[in-house]
């Protein structure tokens, strides 16, 4: 199973039945340490093993560092009930960041190791059981710990990106989509996001009118500015619950992007990623 597409497996009778409950965070938390004791040797270069020194000294002192806690070290206390949710996905996005595959013989204690492969290797373990914990999440490439998205609207998610080389407009739009589903997104982060994805449209606006109306055009932007998402005028609405809201229209304008992205392709025409 890759990474890159987590919580696909076969289901097995009961399953298909009865469907499946979700992980509890107890069943998480074991999961977690099972699949770390099994990646043990991925972490020669950055802890050492059987006594050998790896290039992290202190391993407790590195945890308190990067995220502000204290006894999140061995990993093996995860199973503790004192750890919450937030320490778990702490400790998950910590460990992708030094994970590496020894390569050689190991001869006076010399290796070389690939970080990119021990990533890839530990993100598959990772999201064997991410996806199955209460709303779903997964561990994403760039090593955060993501929510997989409502069901019906995963595989939006889960598309390339709308934009086929790196510009500013296409770093606003992927940024956004890793704000929004990054683990304790804030109202104001979601809200931000949202943004984001509007002003991406409306920097391309030119373009997705080759393909829309401009009627259609200016009604993807009147149900922006009547949700007080960008601008503050008087007249805008702001008496509504951010967290339904917000994911709409999330979801209405990452569709809206990617669906006119595909149909400039269809029609041979520029696409979002030639800037204007």
């Amino acid at each position: 199973m890759s990474a890159e597409q987590p919580g696909q497996r076969r289901l097995y009778y009961s399953a298909r039945k009865h469907g499946v409950e979700p992980l509890t965070i107890q069943e998480t938390k074991e999961l977690f340490v099972s699949a770390y004791k099994a990646l043990d040797g991925l972490f020669l270069e950055a802890f050492g093993v059987r006594g050998s020194r790896g290039r992290i000294a202190d391993p407790k002192a590195y945890f308190l560092i990067h995220t502000r806690k204290k006894d999140l070290w061995p990993p093996a206390n995860i199973i503790f009930p004192h750890f919450s949710e937030d320490d778990l996905f702490d400790v998950i996005e910590v460990l992708h960041d030094v994970v590496s595959i020894p390569r050689g013989d190991g001869w006076n204690g010399e290796y070389d190791f690939d970080k990119e492969g021990g990533q890839i290797r530990y993100r598959d373990a990772m999201n064997e059981f991410l996806p199955q914990y209460g709303d779903g999440w997964e561990l994403s490439p760039e090593g955060y710990v993501l929510a997989c998205g409502p069901e019906g609207l995963k595989d939006l998610l889960a598309e390339d990106p709308p934009f086929q080389s790196v510009t500013n407009v296409g770093d606003k739009v992927n940024s956004a989509i890793t704000r929004f589903r990054r683990h304790g997104a804030s109202a104001e982060d979601k809200m931000v996001a949202v943004r984001d994805l509007i002003d991406a449209f409306e920097h391309q606006r030119s373009q997705a009118e080759k393909v829309l109306t401009e009627k259609d055009a200016a009604d993807l932007f009147h149900i922006a500015n009547r949700f007080g998402i960008r601008h503050n005028n008087p007249g805008q609405q702001k008496d509504y619950d951010p967290d339904i809201f917000h994911e709409w229209l999330f979801y209405y304008y990452l569709a809206a992007l990617r669906a006119c992205a595909r149909l400039l392709h269809k029609e041979s025409l520029p696409s979002f990623e030639e800037e204007t």
